[in-house]
This record gives structure tokens, sequence and C-alpha cells, in this order.
């Protein structure tokens, strides 16, 4: 103890020789004494009512807050929460998860109009064939409806029957 580093290590960090360590032998370590040439020795002289010189040169901590100052010196406080790998890898999986979504559902939406537009305009060219379809039909039985009245009169049918035969034929038409 004292002001001297000890040269015995108090425990090693791999026992590369394979020795038992356990309190005796870590106490018959430190009751060994060494040889060291190269560390001098300083000698303290007790002088009886004083305090040894190891305690003379201590720090004694202030009365008056020695407690927060203890708390920072120690860092009892407990450390701000910060985010470590897994929780950002996490928050950025989430992050990406989410813009995909959003970005899948405005796709779905995108597809879902042009479907819709699709078939509105696929309604409407329908309707307009179905009435071209119509308009020819029409025009292909009024055709029809006057080369009878025309066969009608060349087999001696009187106009007036001819006539009452045209218009209730074309009435009939849609």
């Amino acid at each position: 103890m004292g002001d001297r580093a000890s040269t015995v290590p108090v425990a090693l960090a791999t026992n590369e020789d394979e020795r038992v360590v356990d309190l005796d032998s870590l106490l018959a370590q430190r009751d060994y004494v060494r040889d060291d040439d190269d560390v001098v020795e300083t000698a303290h002289e007790y002088t009886p009512g004083s305090p040894p010189s190891s305690t003379l040169m201590a720090k004694r901590p202030n009365q008056s807050g020695s407690q927060e100052k203890l708390k920072k010196k120690l860092k009892i406080e407990p450390p701000k929460k910060g985010l470590n790998l897994a929780e950002s890898v996490f928050k950025g999986m989430k992050i990406r998860v989410d813009a995909q979504a959003e970005m899948s559902r405005a796709l779905v939406d995108s597809k879902a109009k042009e479907f819709e537009y699709k078939v509105e305009q696929d309604a409407r060219q329908l309707a307009i064939k179905q009435k071209d379809v119509a308009l020819q039909q029409r025009s292909l039985r009024h055709s029809q409806i006057m080369e009878e009245g025309r066969l009608m009169a060349s087999i001696g049918y009187s106009k007036e029957a001819i006539m009452e035969y045209v218009k209730d034929e074309l009435s009939k038409l849609p």
C-alpha cells in the first residue's frame, strides 16, 4: 500500500502457467519480499502523536456538497438513453417499410384510377359503337321497307295500302 505501487499483479488476465490462484496464494505473494534494486524506498519516520504521512497527503472531501461531487465523480446518475445499433436499424427498417407501404398504396390507387378510366373509356366507346350499329340497323330496315313498298307497287297494290304498310313498318323501328 502506501505510495509505492505493487510489482506483483493481483489478477492475471490469462492464467498462462496454469497455476491455481486462490486467496492463500495471493496473500503469500503479498508477504513475499522482492529485491528490487531500481525501486528507491523513502523512509517515513513516525513521530508519536502525528498521523502517518500517507494520511497527511490524502485529500478530504468537503462536507458541503460532497455527495453531489461524489455523484458527479462516480457518475451515479443514469446515462441519457441513446439509440443503440439494433434500435437504429429497426427504426430505419420501419421507416423504409412505411415508405414502401405508402408507395404501394399510391401505386394501387393509381392503377385503380387508371383501370376505372379505361373501363369508362371502353364503356363510352362501346356505347358509341352500339349507337352506330343501331343506326346502321335502322338504316338497313328503312331501306328494306322502301324496297318492299316498291315491290308492292310493282305487283299492283294501291298507293293507300302501300303507304299504310310503310307507316306501320316504320313505327315498329326503334
